[in-house]
């Protein structure tokens, strides 16, 4: 690869990446799990996740030229390759599930009279264009949205300070310690899993890979801090018991946003943040799934075949709901497991 990869703008892919799952299902079960104690949560996932985060980093450093299904070949041999499969399958199943998030949450806040099918096949078709082209027009085109997004962030951040109870934080400490640990859990799951796909970016494609570790954990902490940032609002805004309704919980905060009381009914324009984290998921996992299939034809096969379990699996949101509570805890820990061996030789 002639080209490389600007280490910010991988940075952002990471950014992206953890962060999708908070924005609708995955929020919504921490929220559930810990209640009152979902402020802390974040940051005990952070301390937790610095044992994935670690391993993550290791076995990037590893065979710098070779991407993950390859370190998976020189790893493990003639058994690399079914694991390679099983590696694959899970990424198809999660391209499935940020394709139907992104046409569910399009559908549900901006046509909702739109078919499905229609919104799915407008979102595919730049998602595949970009696929075809190459790694570094990903994350050139990741680097503009994040751009945007922190725009958008910052400028809904002012837009929500005025709303913020502090009674509605108390007790700011409840004993329910169990709780709060079992959700830190899913925490990391949810936030960890998604970023093993950057291992499909050879570490030779990036332009200063001395400092990317360092550029790494800047972008794992500020990711982490958004998500903080986001539950604290949630929780002094609305209180926990109103919180919980949410299916979208982003959404209903920006709902509130209003400046000099006639500039309303913005959350529309800032909402697209949402959509930006959604279209970057959805994109970097059909890169993953193409490094695996080598032949065209078959390529599109899947894609056709997702874009229709999309539409029948993750039909409502109750499917997604148990999608996000089984599936991650399920393949987590095996992901893990396989990174932490890498040939000596």
């Amino acid at each position: 690869m002639n080209k490389k990869i600007n280490n910010i703008s991988f940075t952002f892919l990471l950014f992206f990446m953890t962060n999708q799952l908070f924005t609708s299902a995955g929020l919504t079960h921490i929220l559930e799990l810990s209640k009152q104690n979902a402020i802390y949560v974040p940051v005990l996932s952070y301390i937790i996740g610095l044992i994935p985060f670690y391993i993550f980093i290791k076995y990037y450093n590893y065979k710098e030229e070779l991407n993950f299904y390859e370190k998976m070949n020189y790893t493990y041999k003639k058994l690399g390759k079914v694991f390679n499969i099983i590696i694959f399958l899970f990424i198809s199943l999660y391209f499935t599930y940020s394709l139907s998030a992104l046409n569910t949450y399009v559908q549900s806040k901006y046509l909702s009279d739109t078919p499905s099918f229609i919104i799915t096949i407008l979102f595919l078709v730049p998602v595949v264009y970009l696929v075809n082209h190459d790694i570094y027009s990903i994350c050139k085109v990741t680097f503009f949205l994040f751009i945007i997004y922190i725009f958008e962030y910052v400028f809904s951040a002012f837009g929500l300070i005025k709303f913020i109870e502090i009674d509605n934080l108390m007790p700011f400490i409840d004993k329910d310690f169990f709780n709060i640990f079992k959700s830190s859990l899913h925490y990391v799951c949810y936030f960890t899993f998604p970023m093993f796909m950057l291992l499909m970016i050879p570490k030779s494609y990036i332009k200063n890979p001395k400092t990317i570790n360092r550029d790494l954990f800047i972008g794992y902490t500020f990711s982490n801090l958004i998500v903080l940032l986001i539950i604290i609002f949630l929780i002094s805004i609305f209180g926990i018991d109103l919180a919980l309704i949410f299916d979208f919980p982003i959404f209903s905060l920006l709902t509130k946003i209003n400046f000099f009381d006639f500039i309303t009914h913005i959350e529309n324009i800032l909402s697209f943040i949402t959509v930006l984290t959604f279209f970057v998921n959805t994109t970097l996992s059909l890169y993953s799934m193409k490094l695996f299939i080598k032949k065209e034809k078959i390529f599109y096969f899947f894609i056709i075949l997702c874009f229709i379990i999309s539409i029948v699996l993750f039909n409502n949101h109750t499917n997604t709901i148990r999608f996000i509570r089984s599936f991650f805890l399920i393949v987590f820990i095996p992901t893990l497991l396989l990174l932490i061996k890498r040939n000596k030789n």
